[in-house]
């Protein structure tokens, strides 16, 4: 019996279309949970947290997910997280019905 691997397997449209969307707010929300410091900037300042990136390293985000950071105010982490999981399935869904 072969194995399916990750290059088989059925993505929805939404994330074949944008990976890197879904790999930065990954990287993203990963530095935040390994680094409190970085966690606390990102909640208290994001665009601060934004400009500075984490290890060196800038977040490439989308236009849209950079000003949802920007203009949310978040309780925690686990606020963020849902909260953005939520505003993506918004966004993924409209501009799948858009095509």
């Amino acid at each position: 019996m072969d194995l399916i691997t990750t290059d088989q397997a059925f993505l929805p449209v939404s994330e074949q279309m944008q990976p890197e969307k879904s790999s930065e707010m990954s990287r993203l929300l990963n530095a935040a949970l390994i680094d409190r410091q970085f966690c606390d900037l990102l909640l208290t300042h994001p665009e601060l947290a934004l400009s500075k990136g984490y290890n060196g390293e800038a977040f490439l985000l989308s236009f849209r997910d950079r000003q949802f950071i920007l203009r949310a105010r978040f309780a925690s982490l686990t606020d963020f997280a849902e909260r953005w999981l939520a505003f993506d399935r918004r966004g993924s869904s409209q501009s799948v019905r858009n095509r």
